[in-house]
Parts: C-alpha cells; structure tokens; sequence
C-alpha cells in the first residue's frame, strides 16, 4: 500500500503506462504513481480547463465574488476500477489494450501496455491466479511484476536492514 516501498521494475511499468484496471483496495498513494513520467494529453488539459472555466461560470451565476478552487491537475493515468472481474478480466483487459494503441496513434505517451494493479501479492490470491489463467488462455502476453512481500516490507519501513537468512539490526 505504500508507494515507497513499490520495486523498481514496478514503479517502472507504473510510471510508463496510462492504462490500468485496478481493484478497489489499491490506495490513492499507489494509484497516483501510474502514467506520472508520462506527459498529460492536450486533450485532457483542454477538457479540465473547460470544466473549470464552467465551474467559475456557475459560480458567478450564483452570486459567488470568488473562483471556486481549482481542482486537481489531471494526468495521463486512464484508470478503470474493477471489482473481482474473474474470467471477464479477458473483456476487460482487450479493451484497455484496444484504447492504449489508440492513444499510441494519438501520438501520446506510454508502451501500450495495460496494468492489472492489485493489491498484496499477486500470486497468493485465488482470484488473480484465476485471472492469470483466464488471460493465458486467451493467448494474450502479459507478465507479473510482483511487490515487495510482507515480511520484507515490515522490516524495510522500519528502517530495518534484512540479512540473508535473518533480519539484522544494530542495536547500539
């Protein structure tokens, strides 16, 4: 759950890619790092400028003196939130493959890769192995980037160093 403890080739397929099919207990911190190396479409910024200058108009309509505070800046990240799709991941993860070679033609940013962000590892929960096999069934090519486990994360935020065998700490 915390984005500082992501691995680096994590943070590197997160940080390259706009498309992502997410569960619902990823948290913000962790979702924020998805397409921020990668440039923000014009198209995008043109949309949150147009909503804002909308909000301002509503706001003057209603007697207000001020601007209404600006929302927050928009990224590239085009982040789909799913439940426990199971084998619908297939559908899902079609069309997200579909819009990524849009946007590549578009002449944006990113692989054209689509990310499937779970939360905790994915390979001790029943229901991404599930996925996993849905998705290699249907013959698409895909690779799990794992997280940092439990019993490393626990240590490494402590500032704890981990031996190879067993976790080190100076206690002077």
């Amino acid at each position: 759950g915390n984005p500082d403890l992501l691995t680096i080739r994590a943070r590197e397929v997160m940080e390259s890619n706009s498309i992502a099919v997410v569960d619902p207990d990823v948290l913000q911190g962790v979702r924020d790092v998805i397409a921020s190396k990668l440039p923000v479409p014009q198209a995008k910024l043109k949309e949150a400028n147009e909503r804002y200058e909308q909000m301002c108009a509503e706001a003057r309509e209603a007697g207000a003196r001020r601007k209404p505070p600006r929302p927050a800046d928009p990224t590239a990240a085009e982040i789909q939130e799913v439940g426990n799709p199971g084998a619908g991941i297939v559908e899902i993860l079609k069309d997200g493959l579909e819009r990524a070679g849009a946007a590549i033609e578009r002449g944006e940013a990113g692989d054209g890769d689509v990310i499937r962000l779970v939360s905790g590892n994915p390979l001790t929960r029943d229901a991404v192995k599930e996925e996993i096999s849905a998705v290699a069934s249907a013959g698409l090519e895909f690779q799990v980037v794992p997280g940092m486990s439990l019993p490393s994360t626990v240590p490494s935020f402590a500032g704890i160093a981990l031996g190879s065998t067993y976790t080190e700490a100076d206690l002077s």
